[in-house]
């Protein structure tokens, strides 16, 4: 299914399931992201899906004290730019919400000129599966496990493993807290009792409790933050006796704020949740011959990390 087709369907979803609860709805300005040209929406799927995700979340942890959810048709750019704006009980929220996006760190630019030497070499033929580990010291890729499957003539794929190592987290950390600062700025305007910072780190190489620390000394010893009511980071976690993942909304509140942000809600309903750390940067390289116009099946992955091409097993993507 194409991108939008399943942006758009995900849309659906949400909107029926909070009207069924009578929660006042306006998703007019998602819809016009949806309607964009192929390239930009390209461009904004990603920031789309993680606006429905936390949607979708903040209904699981409000419940009936929400009361109405809107994003507004306004330029993204301008003053005061708000992406979702709620009613929770008689509190209005406004919330600037970004994503990790673009790859700028210098470690992960070498990694990945690393890893397309070592597919040159090793992903020359189809058929291949491998697992490698990146080694933060050398720099060099080790391969742990190669597999060649006759029956596949069109497709390879590799799993190369980078363990998450300081010189990783403060690159990252960096480009979340410059974030993190432009989205403080474009909440100044915004009217509303409480503005709040969300930031997308399911996917971020980084150590949740670094994460905090930075913001609450940001927070602590920047004075011109003091509108902002807090930060809330996304984070991937899972339900108890589960493997289903889920996103966790993980609240900073802003003591120096006039409003600061409640996080009991937060920790009180996700409290049976597991936080899942960060241990490796995965890279999958994958080389396909396509042999057909139009949309082509990249990946299939099922249950236990297994990867298919064609309904032939090829192997599993599990850590070194």
């Amino acid at each position: 299914m194409p991108a939008f087709e399943w942006l758009e369907s995900k849309l659906e979803a949400i909107e029926r399931m909070l009207r069924h609860r009578k929660v006042n709805v306006d998703f007019s300005g998602l819809r016009k992201q949806l309607n964009a040209n192929p390239r930009l929406l390209a461009q904004r799927s990603s920031s789309i899906n993680t606006v429905l995700d936390f949607i979708e979340r903040m209904v699981q942890l409000h419940g009936p004290r929400l009361k109405s959810v809107e994003i507004p048709t306004s330029a993204r750019t301008t003053p005061g730019d708000v992406d979702i704006l709620m009613f929770i009980d008689n509190e209005s929220y406004a919330f600037q919400v970004k994503t990790r996006c673009i790859i700028r760190s210098t470690p992960m630019i070498n990694m990945i000129n690393t890893v397309n030497k070592f597919v040159e070499e090793n992903l020359d033929r189809h058929g291949i599966f491998m697992r490698a580990l990146f080694d933060n010291t050398s720099s060099r890729i080790r391969v742990i496990e190669r597999r060649v499957i006759d029956r596949i003539d069109d497709y390879s794929i590799a799993a190369v493993f980078r363990p998450i190592s300081d010189v990783i987290m403060q690159y990252e950390l960096k480009q979340i807290m410059d974030r993190i600062k432009k989205a403080a700025q474009q909440l100044v305007e915004a009217q509303a009792g409480y503005k709040v910072v969300v930031y997308d780190a399911r996917y971020s190489p980084i150590r949740t409790s670094l994460l905090l620390n930075t913001t609450r000394r940001l927070f602590r010893y920047t004075s011109r933050f003091h509108h902002i009511s807090g930060v809330i980071y996304m984070r991937l976690g899972s339900k108890k006796f589960s493997h289903e993942l889920i996103p966790l909304l993980i609240p900073v509140s802003n003591p120096r704020s006039e409003k600061p942000l409640n996080t009991r809600p937060y920790y009180y309903k996700q409290a049976n949740n597991t936080l899942l750390e960060p241990h490796y940067v995965l890279t999958l390289p994958i080389t396909v011959l396509v042999r057909e116009v139009g949309w082509n099946d990249l990946l299939d992955i099922r249950p236990g990390f297994r990867v298919f091409r064609r309904g032939i097993y090829m192997g599993s993507i599990k850590p070194p």
